[in-house]
């Protein structure tokens, strides 16, 4: 079996040098699973109220009463990706066309469907002074009524650092820091030798399994992952949407990456 060293020599680069999103997420779906109908028919996601997705192949329409809870429209329809993860669970993703470029917004929706919950995440963009920045809305939901036991906030990956490889030419590795902050390096691909520290959420999904959420510090995108630390299976599935400032558009993309956990630090110290 043939192994790949990706220690980093290099020196510091800063982050604002990077290439643009389109650039550095070329190719970065090597690993992802492929769609899938398994949903296919009527999803009820209960809140504070109730959103329902009609899925059928590669599109999506949705209907609620209470647009703000939501995606801020009543109704729609757009394509989608459903993308089929271990413990039966799906990656529900899809982009919400509006008026303009700047009016597009990304929505996803994590479905634990064993348990009958799920994870709804919305983002947008705005203007914060001279530059576009990303911001979004989680909400924890029941599938088909309320959850009996709903997707919560956990910090069971602090102190973990784990090594991602999405492709032959992009790998990275994350360092989670504390329940809301991690670090992520890039080994190999475009922005080899690039780090930041950026703000997290992380929901528990099961023992092995976790929706991980990531707003950038310095690039105004947010990013949804599915870790999934099965020994010897380990999956990171998710998403990107944002903007891109080099080309000044509309950023979205779907990736799947493997790899492993590198170690699991030990914070105690005798006194």
């Amino acid at each position: 079996m043939s192994e790949r060293d990706y220690i980093d020599h290099d020196d510091f680069h800063d982050v604002e040098d990077g290439p643009a999103f389109q650039e550095w997420t070329a190719g970065m779906e090597a690993n992802r699973p492929d769609h899938t109908d398994a949903l296919d028919g009527t999803l009820e996601l209960h809140g504070a109220s109730v959103l329902t997705l009609e899925l059928a192949g590669r599109s999506v329409s949705w209907a609620t009463s209470s647009p703000d809870d939501w995606f801020g429209s009543a109704s729609g329809a757009a394509a989608v990706e459903v993308l089929p993860l271990a413990g039966d669970i799906f990656f529900v993703d899809f982009v919400i066309e509006g008026g303009s470029p700047e009016d597009a917004t990304g929505a996803t929706v994590v479905v634990d469907r064993g348990n009958a919950r799920a994870l709804v995440i919305h983002s947008w963009t705005f203007d914060r002074g001279d530059a576009r920045r990303t911001r979004s809305r989680i909400t924890s939901v029941g599938v088909g009524g309320p959850a009996a036991d709903p997707i919560a906030r956990t910090s069971d990956l602090v102190g973990r650092r784990a090594l991602w490889v999405y492709s032959d030419d992009h790998a990275y590795e994350h360092i989670y820091l504390n329940a809301g902050t991690y670090a992520w390096h890039c080994l190999a691909g475009p922005e080899r030798s690039i780090a930041d520290v950026d703000r997290t959420e992380t929901y528990k999904l099961s023992d092995t399994a976790y929706v991980f959420f990531v707003t950038e510090t310095s690039q105004p995108w947010d990013g949804v992952f599915v870790l999934d630390f099965t020994p010897g299976a380990s999956t990171n599935i998710g998403r990107f949407f944002g903007w891109d400032p080099k080309p000044n558009i509309p950023s979205h993309n779907t990736f799947g990456a493997v790899g492993r956990i590198l170690n699991q630090t030990d914070y105690s110290m005798p006194v």
